[in-house]
């Protein structure tokens, strides 16, 4: 076996084994000893409760589709560029060349490979960008909603 063919099988299990451990993860974990019963039962007399929760529950399904849509898009990222060392050192061990050519062929997959990665960077930036603004923007229109109905009651 040559060195690349060792690397690519390092990398493709490597590869394979982030995956599994992405998927691993159970989020849902994290809430399992909160009650619900007992918040609802404490706040059944607050008025803005039962729209803050419905708002949370907004919220909080915006902000798993988000963070789905990252885990995709680096997941996929991760995967391309896998592929991509993977190509480039296999083109590299089945043509040997002079040196000048490998370190222009090296040069020329260097940049191609920082330009997609910063391409990608910033779709990830726009995705959070994105988030946060609809996030604030919610949460505010929420602060307000609230305002108001405190004003009405007091009136």
């Amino acid at each position: 076996m040559t060195d690349a063919t060792n690397a690519a099988d390092y990398f493709k299990n490597f590869l394979q084994n982030m995956l599994t451990y992405g998927k691993s993860f159970d989020y849902t974990k994290a809430m399992s000893n909160f009650d619900f019963a007992k918040t609802l039962e404490t706040n059944k007399d607050n008025i803005h409760f039962a729209s803050n929760i419905h708002f949370a529950s907004e919220i909080n399904k915006m902000v798993s589709e988000k963070a789905q849509c990252v885990m995709e898009k680096q997941s996929e990222m991760f995967q391309e560029n896998i592929k991509n060392v993977l190509d480039a050192m296999q083109g590299v061990s089945n043509n040997p060349s002079d040196p000048k050519k490998l370190i222009e062929k090296q040069n020329k997959l260097y940049q191609q490979s920082l330009k997609r990665n910063m391409d990608y960077a910033q779709e990830l930036a726009d995705i959070y960008a994105k988030t946060n603004v609809e996030v604030f923007k919610k949460c505010t229109e929420q602060m307000q909603n609230s305002m108001n109905k405190s004003n009405k009651t007091k009136s």
